[in-house]
């Protein structure tokens, strides 16, 4: 059974540090008209001023939907391998929100070094292979409790520690172009896109430059969405979890 939840997990954690990757060994760029002068910037430049800027910030909130490049989670397979993101981050301390795997939602609290998460049983019934009907009657609808801090769990330390996430935009292979300002959902935004992977990373033109979006195609379709930077976040460990830690298998 142990198994089989970090392989889950795995799964979303590979997805969405997968929705990233800015490239930089060279680079191009385009000028344009903005507020906080990032758009007259190298894309390398923009994007290292975003991944300070984010790293910077107390929490930030996460939302949008990705595609598993397996589209499997543990034994079973969940629909279309689609992985839909809902989580408020307090960096350094935890998170709270949800993750949807092809139309089954768990939610999800990550307080320091201990998590829990609670699933409808067609979740556990779908990933648990043979082990099924004792995961759907042991955690169907219940709050469970596991330590983030063992290997199988500590894919989840992703989603407390935003420095080492964005930081990710700043790694990678191939060309970065600044293809100017735009609009994304409203807010005024500089375009980043890579020759390296398809897709384009969206930051903030205006105010601090904050990540805003990163949409993708390929293995991993999908967009996310970065809000609320600096928004404080109430954190609250559920009352009676399930131990996952004292249940061997």
């Amino acid at each position: 059974m142990r198994a089989v939840l970090a392989g889950t997990f795995l799964a979303v954690t590979l997805a969405v540090a997968g929705c990233g990757g800015g490239s930089h060994p060279s680079s191009t760029s385009s000028t344009g008209a903005s507020g906080n002068g990032e758009a007259s910037k190298s894309a390398q430049k923009i994007l290292v001023d975003a991944a300070n800027a984010a790293s910077a910030a107390t929490s930030v909130h996460i939302a949008g939907k990705v595609l598993s490049p397996t589209g499997k989670f543990g034994s079973g397979q969940i629909g279309n391998g689609q992985i839909a993101l809902d989580l408020k981050i307090s960096e350094g301390v935890g998170a709270t929100g949800s993750i949807t795997l092809g139309g089954q939602k768990v939610d999800l609290v990550i307080d320091g070094p201990d998590g829990y998460m609670k699933a409808p049983p067609e979740f556990w019934a779908k990933v648990g292979g043979s082990t099924q009907s004792t995961l759907v009657s042991m955690f169907g609808n219940k709050w469970v409790k596991f330590s983030a801090n063992t290997p199988q769990f500590s894919g989840f330390k992703t989603f407390t520690n935003t420095k080492n996430f964005f930081t990710k935009l700043t790694s990678g292979t191939g060309t970065l172009t600044n293809t100017g300002t735009s609009t994304y959902q409203g807010q005024s935004v500089v375009s980043i896109t890579s020759s390296a992977k398809p897709g384009t990373i969206y930051i903030a033109a205006e105010g601090k430059p904050y990540p805003v979006a990163i949409v993708s195609s390929g293995a991993t379709t999908g967009a996310l969405s970065f809000t609320d930077w600096n928004t404080p976040v109430t954190i609250t460990a559920p009352s009676g979890a399930i131990d996952f830690t004292g249940i061997g298998g």
